[in-house]
């Protein structure tokens, strides 16, 4: 569950069901939020990139 949209970045008022996506991915897509874009959060092979979806 994520509160607020990060300043506009993430669009707000919205269920998503993300269909047992890793964690790492949403950890990533904070990243991008805020400023400091990764590629992984942890090990790679559960965090390639940002969730779909959320901007």
């Amino acid at each position: 569950m994520l509160a607020g949209g990060c300043q506009g970045y993430f669009r707000t008022g919205q269920h998503i069901d993300f269909g047992g996506e890793p964690h790492g991915k949403l950890l990533v897509s904070l990243t991008h939020a805020m400023d400091k874009p990764v590629s992984t959060f942890g090990l790679p092979q559960y965090s390639q990139g940002p969730l779909s979806g959320l901007t």
